[in-house]
């Protein structure tokens, strides 16, 4: 909802011309699109029906969790058994 989009995506190839309004959607942006920091999660909850998805944010990733699985975590929770590289 910013008017001024300073901050741009400089990922060789990105096909994104607007530029962000805060760095924190830059950065959402660089998770999610280009996997900037190279850790994504799987699913390992038993007989889930897309275990094999890569989930490059935290957040979609318990979204996934308590939509499916009825799991809810808090912020600060230990992804830790569910990171994949």
């Amino acid at each position: 909802m910013r008017h001024a989009k300073p901050w741009v995506c400089k990922h060789p190839g990105c096909t994104r011309k607007l530029g962000f309004g805060t760095t924190n959607d830059l950065d959402r942006h660089m998770k999610s699109v280009h996997a900037a920091m190279g850790l994504k999660y799987r699913c390992d909850e038993g007989q889930c029906k897309i275990k094999f998805k890569d989930w490059p944010r935290a957040d979609n990733f318990k979204q996934h969790l308590r939509r499916i699985h009825n799991i809810t975590l808090g912020p600060d929770a230990d992804l830790s058994r569910y990171e994949y590289r």
